[in-house]
């Protein structure tokens, strides 16, 4: 199997990518994973997609970036690890057919989505280099809730993350974006993380500037 398939390989069965392979899931899906049958409104479109199920991350050092995510966003859990070889995984990513890719897919416990994939680049690829003080046109942005921004800031200085874009408060909630090892933006905002769980009702958007009584 090729990275492609990686990236969009059914959530339902194991995939085989190399013998050096392992494929880890942990606990069942949550209700709130399960669509709300019952109250979804009769009237709306059948949806196309899923939610995001991962972000897919090409970084410089693997160990570096793994240690980031798990001590800022507590993504501790293995969804997958493994070893991605071949000329169709080398293809898709556009690197040489003999390059040996590692790659890691960490989870917060108990869910199988939100999930960020790790893949090692090879030493010599050349590397996006980030808009110093804001975000670039076209770039991308993890955004997580955390429940003590501090502790994921200071956690952030301590395995190699810097502060992108400084404390704001937005919605009356601070909010930051830190930069990763390897330059991907991540905004945080701090707000009980069950909020994530929350489904909004139909018809009920955020709105923006912020609605008062």
């Amino acid at each position: 199997m090729g990275l492609h398939d990686f990236f969009f390989m059914p959530e339902s069965k194991p995939s085989t990518i190399s013998s050096a392979q392992t494929l880890k899931k942990h606990g069942p899906t949550m209700p709130s994973e399960r669509p709300n049958r019952a109250t979804a409104a009769p009237t709306a479109p059948p949806s196309t997609a899923s939610p995001l199920i991962r972000a897919a991350l090409m970084v410089r050092n693997l160990e570096r970036s793994r240690a980031f995510y798990a001590a800022v966003l507590g993504l501790t859990q293995e969804y997958f690890v493994g070893d991605m070889q071949g000329s169709t995984a080398a293809a898709v990513i556009g690197v040489p057919a003999d390059s040996h890719i590692r790659a890691v897919v960490l989870k917060a416990p108990g869910v199988d989505y939100g999930m960020v994939g790790l893949f090692e680049m090879p030493t010599d690829t050349p590397a996006i280099t980030p808009r110093e003080g804001g975000l670039a046109l076209g770039e991308a942005v993890l955004v997580f809730y955390v429940d003590d921004l501090d502790r994921s800031v200071a956690a952030s200085a301590a395995v190699g993350g810097r502060i992108g874009t400084p404390l704001q408060i937005l919605n009356g909630r601070r909010e930051l974006v830190l930069r990763d090892p390897d330059g991907v933006a991540v905004n945080l905002i701090e707000r009980p993380i069950s909020d994530a769980y929350r489904q909004r009702a139909a018809g009920d958007p955020l709105t923006w500037p912020p609605q008062t009584a």
